[in-house]
């Protein structure tokens, strides 16, 4: 547990293990108290104390449990943390509860990086955005679970997802819904909010047209030569990659995001409301239009197999 802003530390090749919470907030093997930070308006930066230069390297986090009323944690829980990387470290057995995942960027956090680790979890990696995140990058990672982006109401950008496999679930929950730059032009489903059975409003072509043609550089969350995995194994989300919303929200937020160059199960399914859409639908409005639908095999480390084709090229 650390205070004050600490900076410049380094765990390298240590061991976590065996973790026991019972209502402690945000329990985990480190964790940084908030400095500063405050809510400011999108797209600035607090002032803040903050912890900068922690390096997280060739470490081990196994077994954290949740016998009671603790589960609000994970291995890692960053407040105010600048500058800073996890690499090649390993979590698994991490269990806790709600929206907090094995490892978590929650609350202002910039500059970080998030490179050749293993988290197995079922929420796997959380840029959570609580107050915001700018200036992140996760590369070569394999994420056996959710990677959730925005997990909070705050806002995110300069986000880059590349060069990862990921078995499971993505989620964009709260993208950027306090983003100044709000849809001024009427589409024909905006005025339509979606009814509990009525999960179609967002294919109306207009939707589809102002994510396929929103700028480049007004993108804020940038995924790209990842390998997605569906995941069979997990029975809630089976076969399902991705999440969007049912109503006119599919605009508002899918425009923000640069989806391109992936290699995506061909067995992948994405979630809307209640239905099951193949992932070739995101390609009418230019999500992952340059991508491959295959089929996918990954080794237990989130590697392709020798004799790929896409070895070398897309994932860790």
């Amino acid at each position: 547990m650390m205070w004050n802003g600490l900076k410049n530390v380094t765990w390298r090749r240590c061991h976590f293990h065996h973790l026991y919470s019972d209502a402690a907030e945000n329990s985990s093997f480190i964790h940084t108290k908030k400095q500063g930070g405050g809510r400011e308006k999108w797209g600035v930066r607090p002032k803040s104390d903050a912890y900068q230069h922690l390096v997280i390297q060739d470490c081990r986090f196994h077994d954290r449990f949740w016998p009671g009323r603790g589960g609000h944690g994970g291995a890692i829980v960053f407040y105010t943390v600048h500058n800073s990387m996890i690499e090649d470290s390993l979590f698994e057995r991490i269990h806790g509860t709600g929206s907090m995942s094995v490892v978590n960027d929650k609350d202002s956090g910039w500059g970080n990086t998030y490179r050749g680790n293993v988290i197995r979890g079922l929420r796997g990696l959380g840029i959570l955005g609580q107050r915001y995140n700018d200036e992140i990058e996760i590369c070569h990672n394999y994420i056996e679970g959710t990677l959730s982006m925005s997990g909070y109401a705050g806002w995110c950008r300069n986000i880059w997802v590349h060069h990862n496999a990921i078995r499971g679930l993505i989620q964009f929950p709260w993208l950027n819904r306090n983003m100044p730059e709000k849809i001024e032009t009427p589409t024909s489903d905006a005025a339509t909010p979606a009814r509990a059975a009525d999960y179609s409003s967002f294919k109306t072509e207009d939707s589809l047209k102002m994510v396929r043609e929103f700028p480049a550089e007004k993108r804020l969350i940038h995924v790209y030569r990842n390998v997605i995995d569906a995941n069979p194994d997990d029975r809630r989300r089976a076969n399902i990659v991705t999440h969007i919303p049912p109503d006119k929200r599919f605009a508002e937020d899918w425009r923000c995001i640069r989806w391109d160059e992936n290699l995506v199960d061909i067995a992948a399914r994405v979630g809307a409301g209640h239905d099951r859409l193949k992932f070739a639908f995101l390609k009418k409005c230019g999500v992952d239009a340059n991508g491959i639908l295959a089929p996918i095999k990954l080794d237990e480390e989130g590697r392709l197999p020798e004799g790929s084709p896409y070895l070398g090229k897309y994932g860790r």
